[in-house]
């Protein structure tokens, strides 16, 4: 279902028909899994950081190593960014965001209560 929500389909309910229609014909059962779909569909278009970003990374990584920062610093750094970028987006739970990002429930708690000290408290 998250596949089928997460795609644009710019092809409107005919491309719904086709994809559905195709899975239903592939699959061995009658539960349809992601793997059933169309391959073009199934491809996300996931793309590396717009090329804008590289030159502010570029910079930052160079003023970071330069102050002694190493490679541990920086991921948890960069993995705050991202999380207090992501977990707003996500109504500030850690668990609808490990759901929707296919990501282990625990592991992310355990992240964001590393860069959000105060979420300690749990949030279900």
């Amino acid at each position: 279902m998250r596949l089928l929500e997460r795609h644009d389909w710019p092809g409107n309910v005919r491309e719904l028909r086709n994809a559905l229609e195709h899975a239903v014909a592939v699959a061995p059962a009658a539960t349809l899994l992601p793997q059933h779909l169309p391959r073009s569909f199934a491809e996300t278009k996931r793309t590396t950081p717009a090329p804008a970003l590289r030159p502010a990374l570029h910079r930052w990584l160079t003023e970071q190593l330069a102050a002694g920062a190493n490679y541990e610093w920086l991921e948890q750094a960069l993995e705050a960014l991202v999380l207090q970028g992501l977990l707003p987006r996500f109504e500030n739970k850690p668990t609808l965001m490990a759901r929707e990002l296919e990501m282990n429930r625990v592991t992310l708690r355990r992240k964001c209560r590393r860069v959000f000290p105060d979420l300690a408290g749990g949030e279900e």
